[in-house]
């Protein structure tokens, strides 16, 4: 008697999701870990050439070693900032919003 309606399901398109918070997490840690290695990297190899034109006050084992520690971590936390201010831009570009 009474027919129904066919689904149209096939020619639907499912919502895009938002990235799952655990792959986001993963993502995150491992980016940051390759760019502490990287960095560390590099402020090694700058104190193993500025080594000997540093002031004497800056040659100490102690202050080198604080230099070693801090210096990368310095780095990481203006490369997040610049990454960030990057994508914000970008995704002011994508949607047509002018940032000035």
């Amino acid at each position: 008697m009474f027919r129904r309606r066919p689904k149209e399901r096939r020619f639907r398109r499912r919502p895009q999701r938002a990235p799952s918070g655990c792959g986001i997490i993963l993502l995150i840690a491992v980016a940051t870990c390759v760019l502490l290695v990287l960095n560390g990297y590099l402020v090694s190899g700058l104190l193993a050439q500025l080594g000997d034109s540093l002031p004497e006050m800056l040659r100490s084992p102690k202050v080198l070693q604080t230099i070693l520690f801090i210096g990368p971590v310095l780095l990481l936390v203006l490369e997040w900032k610049l990454t960030l201010a990057l994508l914000r831009r970008l995704d002011e570009l994508w949607r047509g919003r002018s940032g000035a």
